[in-house]
C-alpha cells in the first residue's frame, strides 16, 4: 500500500506470490489425497487402477497378486476375458460392451420418493451398521493413538534404529489408498495365517494400522510444539527423559493437539463407508440394503449422505468449541 498499489494489486503482485510459496508442500500432499482417493471410484464401476486390479483378479482367480500389483502397476485391459479394445486409451476407440455400462442415474432421479421411508422402515437395517461404524471409529481412534503415540516417540529418539523403521512405516501407510489396505488385509491376513478372521476384524486391524500413521504425525507435531523452556525446566528438576515426557511434555501435547485430533477422528468416521469394499456391514450398507429391500436405492442413498452430514456437521462444531476453550487455557 505504500508503494501506491491498489487492493487488487498488493493481493497480485506481494501476497498471493508469498502465500503461494508457502502453501505448495501442503497443496502437493493434497494432490497426492486426491490421486489415493480417486481408487474409490472403482465403486461405481469407473475404469481406475483398483478397478481393473479388481476385474483381473476375479478373472484370473489370483486377487492377492493383482492388488498387490495396483499401486504401482496397471493390469493391460488385454487381460479381460472380454478385451477387444485396442491399446489406445479414449474411450472412443473401445467398443461400448468393453466398458462399464452407465448407471441411469437421470432417469432415477426423476422418481425420487422420500415420503414412505419412516425410522421403523429404516431401523432394522440401519441400527446394526451405524452401531458397527460408531464401535470401529472408537477402536480405531484408541488403537491409532496409543501405537501413533509409541511410533510418534521412535521418530523423535534420535536413535536410527527406532528412526528408520517408524518413519518407513509412516510414509508407507501415507503413500497408499485406504481401500487398498483394507483389501491387502482382508485378503492377506486370512493366506498368512490359514483361516478367515471376517471382514469386520479385518476393518478394525486396518483401521488401527493404517491410523497409527497419521496420528503419529500429529502426536509429533504437538511434542515439538511445547517450547524447549518446558522441557530444560523438566531436566532441571533432575527428571529422567520417561518423566519428563509423561508428566511434562506429554500432557502438554495431547492439550495442544485436541483439535487435530478430533478432526482426524470425524475423517476416520468418514472413511468407515469404505469398509463396504470387503462386504463389512456397515452404516452405508445398512442403507444400501433398505434401499434394495424397499425398492428404493437412490433415495437410500441420499438418506446416508444426510445422516453423514448432520453427524460430521455436530462433531465439527464440538471441535470448534473446544478450540475455543483450548485458546482461552493459552
Amino acid at each position: 500500500m505504500a508503494m501506491g498499489f491498489s487492493t487488487a494489486q498488493t493481493y497480485r503482485y506481494v501476497l498471493l506470490p508469498m502465500a503461494l510459496r508457502i502453501v505448495i508442500p501442503p497443496l502437493t500432499s493434497e494432490s497426492m489425497n486426491i490421486v489415493k482417493n480417486s481408487s474409490v471410484a472403482f465403486a461405481v464401476s469407473i475404469a481406475e487402477l483398483t478397478f481393473f486390479a479388481r476385474q483381473s483378479g476375479e478373472e484370473t482367480s489370483a486377487p492377492v497378486q493383482m492388488y498387490r500389483r495396483s499401486p504401482s502397476s496397471t493390469p493391460s485391459p488385454r487381460s479381460r476375458s472380454t478385451a477387444s479394445c485396442p491399446s489406445s486409451r479414449r474411450r472412443r476407440a473401445c467398443p461400448a460392451s468393453w466398458w462399464p455400462a452407465a448407471s441411469g442415474g437421470t432417469d432415477m432421479l426423476g422418481n425420487l420418493d422420500l415420503s414412505f421411508f419412516s425410522w421403523d422402515l429404516l431401523a432394522p437395517f440401519v441400527i446394526r451398521g451405524l452401531i458397527f461404524s460408531l464401535w470401529l471409529t472408537v477402536v480405531a481412534t484408541v488403537g491409532g493413538m496409543v501405537f501413533g503415540t509409541v511410533l510418534a516417540l521412535m521418530r523423535l529418539s534420535g536413535k536410527k534404529a527406532l528412526d528408520i523403521p517408524a518413519a518407513a512405516y509412516v510414509n508407507t501407510m501415507r503413500s497408499i489408498p485406504l481401500v487398498m489396505v483394507l483389501l491387502w488385509f482382508y485378503l492377506l491376513i486370512p493366506f498368512a495365517i490359514g483361516r478367515p478372521i471376517g471382514a469386520e476384524m479385518s476393518a478394525v486391524i486396518t483401521f488401527v494400522a493404517f491410523e497409527a500413521a497419521y496420528f503419529s504425525e500429529i502426536v509429533r507435531a504437538g511434542i515439538q510444539s511445547i517450547p524447549k523452556g518446558q522441557v530444560n525446566a523438566g531436566y532441571a528438576l533432575g527428571m529422567s527423559y520417561q518423566q519428563n515426557m509423561k508428566l511434562v511434555i506429554l500432557p502438554q501435547a495431547f492439550r495442544n493437539m485436541l483439535p487435530v485430533f478430533l478432526t482426524q477422528t470425524i475423517i476416520l468416521f468418514q472413511d468407515t463407508s469404505l469398509v463396504y469394499a470387503i462386504g463389512a456391514y456397515d452404516m452405508l450398507k445398512g442403507f444400501e440394503t433398505a434401499g434394495k429391500n424397499l425398492g428404493r436405492p437412490v433415495e437410500a442413498y441420499l438418506l446416508a449422505a444426510v445422516l453423514y452430514f448432520l453427524m460430521c456437521l455436530a462433531l465439527s462444531a464440538l471441535v470448534r468449541r473446544i478450540q475455543l476453550k483450548v485458546q482461552i487455557i493459552r
